[in-house]
């Protein structure tokens, strides 16, 4: 009668490791993403390229979001959808999509030709 005890308490332990190993390893970890950092990065580069070699706050003076979309739109690479908005303070999200990774980048115009402005341009990205 011993032994079956024994080999019923063993079973038991060894259900219970297999199960508590079970329970820690069921998850993986989660996967890193590269490309969320990486598109946060090129928006910001992408947006003070523009501030410095085009006429980037003349056309948020005159608020030419044409003319700022498709300048911007050829800096950032292929296949990175964007949006970009003017705005001061709260800034509309409409156009962009829900379901998936976006990244927001903010940049502030304060000034054009000694003239306060006080925008904020708001550059939504996502694949």
């Amino acid at each position: 009668m011993k032994g079956v005890v024994y080999t019923l308490e063993v079973l038991f332990a060894a259900a219970l490791i297999l199960i508590t190993l079970t329970f820690v390893f069921q998850f993986s970890p989660p996967t890193v993403q590269y490309d969320i950092p990486l598109m946060k990065e090129q928006g910001a580069q992408a947006l003070a390229f523009m501030d410095s070699n085009y006429d980037m706050r003349k056309w948020v003076a005159d608020g030419d979001i044409l003319q700022l979309r498709s300048t911007l739109d050829s800096l950032l690479p292929d296949g990175l959808n964007s949006e970009l908005v003017i705005c001061r303070n709260e800034c509309n999200a409409g156009l962009v999509p829900v379901g998936k990774s976006v990244v927001a980048v903010d940049y502030y115009v304060s000034s054009y030709n000694d003239e306060y402005l006080g925008y904020k341009l708001r550059l939504w990205m996502w694949r």
